[in-house]
């Protein structure tokens, strides 16, 4: 396993201040209501993206294996669909870093180009750059053994006030290298 994916949380709690506490709840219940995509498209449109500022996004399910990507359906917005043309591996599906790291740490994941250096894949980087995205960030939900395929977000082009929490967030969750 590349020395970039592997790494162990050092685990700290968080704690969501008095501001912070009723806008997580008042997103968790505008979720509750939402049956369609077109309903999920504007639960990340409003309420999410007023927590976590975006300029794209995209959620799916997929088979995330080590090296590769499988999506079995997906949802986004202002995502170029291009990405995955860019992408596209010859046996199909394609591969993300940002996402094989989510895959093994099981935990959000923020990457920056000039604050992290981990991420070597040529390719990858080379379409992070075409599509001018700046920054990503990736989550996700493992599904049970039985149902192989991950819930699984992207969202790039964070604004400030997003990479700020996120980054607070990466902060107190500190990872260190193996």
């Amino acid at each position: 396993m590349p020395s970039a994916l592997r790494s162990r949380p050092v685990r700290e709690e968080l704690h969501l201040n008095r501001a912070e506490q009723p806008r997580l709840l008042g997103l968790i219940q505008a979720l509750i209501t939402v049956d369609r995509a077109d309903e999920f498209e504007a639960w990340t449109t409003g309420p999410l993206h007023d927590l976590l500022p975006h300029g794209m996004m995209i959620c799916g399910l997929a088979e995330i294996l080590p090296q590769n990507i499988l999506i079995q359906k997906v949802i986004t917005h202002d995502w170029p669909l291009a990405y995955f043309d860019a992408l596209k591996k010859p046996e199909g599906g394609f591969y993300s870093p940002i996402m094989a790291r989510w895959n093994v740490n099981q935990a959000p994941q923020l990457y920056e180009p000039e604050c992290d250096r981990g991420i070597t894949h040529k390719l990858w980087l080379d379409v992070f750059h075409d599509f001018r995205m700046r920054n990503i960030a990736a989550h996700g939900v493992h599904a049970p053994s039985w149902r192989p395929a991950e819930r699984c977000g992207a969202w790039a082009r964070i604004c400030k006030p997003g990479v700020v929490r996120l980054r607070l967030l990466r902060r107190r969750a500190r990872w260190r290298a193996d």
